[in-house]
């Protein structure tokens, strides 16, 4: 990139280029093409979003997820820094609400919801008992540390998420704008961004994750492998039929991955290109059309439909974490 102008994005977060004049001819084709359109149909119809994609999970209760579907219009109050903005995405003041409705909706514990805690499970599915820890409230960028500590958890890990976070997670650097308008911040691959329990953090990739999980446990009892690139049925076949839960990286309510802010990382002058609306989450299962989390924001055994998942996973650069006990029969690797 040319002398470090990582720029922030404009509102529809697509980075801005030199017009040559050719393509202004191009340009005012394709305006005078879209103000037809927009004659005939709805401003819905236009809207940059990936109409023919369906990634919403839903409980067998068929409550509706709460909607992370951001419009040019409210960019800038979905992601920006302050009290009320964070990199991940994630709506503050949405959080008690959503948490009345997780509890009441995706409770292990309800009858109604044989079909997402796995109970009517047939031979092609599997679903894990992992303890279920949500982020709301305590945590509301934290996604990545509560998903570790569930899959600890599962092991026998006596681990709390403050213990994970304070003893663990490496911290770096939240982005920051300077005064000619250039974006700087650490890198997530390496540190987590900010703070995990304040509305401002942005989030962490799965090497930063790897490195706390190997301090927090015995290496001579368990491995921990940092996996890249492995489709999902592949992670599922390796870890979860053999009981192993896997921490994965995607995006907030299994939405389209779309390009967010980028920076130039402090120290290297590289640029970092944020993909929104960053989640990370606990994978537990999967039957024929569905992928199960423990989702830090939903609930748990919570299911999304499997081309949702693998849209969004693959949109956070397919990365994953699992973690297991050495004593467990030899596994055929994913890595």
């Amino acid at each position: 990139m040319s002398q470090g102008k990582c720029k922030p994005p404009d509102k529809r977060y697509r980075r801005k280029k030199k017009l040559l004049p050719g393509s202004l001819v191009v340009l005012f084709l394709g305006v005078l093409f879209i103000a037809v359109l927009a004659g005939m149909k709805s401003a819905q119809f236009l809207e940059p979003i990936n109409t023919s994609f369906t990634p919403r999970g839903e409980s067998s209760k068929g409550i509706e997820q709460e909607s992370y579907r951001f419009s040019p219009e409210a960019d800038e109050k979905s992601y920006g820094k302050g009290e009320e903005n964070n990199g991940s995405g994630i709506n503050p003041e949405a959080e008690d609400a959503k948490l009345q409705r997780t509890q009441s909706a995706v409770s292990s514990s309800d009858p109604d919801l044989k079909n997402d805690t796995g109970d009517d499970a047939g031979e092609d599915s599997v679903l894990i008992d992992a303890p279920y820890i949500s982020q709301l409230g305590t945590y509301p960028t934290g996604c990545e540390s509560v998903s570790a500590v569930m899959a600890l958890q599962h092991l026998g890990i006596d681990i709390t998420v403050d213990e994970f976070i304070d003893r663990y997670l490496d911290l770096g650097t939240e982005p920051w704008t300077a005064e000619d308008g250039t974006m700087y911040g650490g890198d997530p691959w390496e540190t987590f961004l900010g703070n995990p329990r304040e509305a401002s953090g942005w989030g962490c990739y799965a090497p930063v994750i790897e490195r706390a999980i190997k301090k927090a446990v015995d290496p001579d009892q368990f491995q921990v492998s940092l996996l890249f690139g492995i489709p999902l049925d592949v992670l599922c076949e390796t870890y979860l039929q053999n009981n192993i839960s896997v921490i994965l990286w995607a995006t907030i309510d299994m939405e389209y991955p779309t390009p967010g802010d980028c920076w130039l990382i402090e120290g290297t002058g590289e640029e970092l290109q944020w993909m929104r609306p960053e989640h990370c989450l606990l994978l537990v299962g999967y039957d024929q059309d569905y992928y199960y989390f423990n989702d830090p924001t939903a609930g748990r055994q919570y299911r999304y439909e499997k081309s949702a998942c693998e849209a969004a996973y693959q949109g956070l650069h397919s990365q994953a974490v699992a973690v297991y006990e050495k004593s467990y029969p030899p596994l055929k690797t994913a890595e």
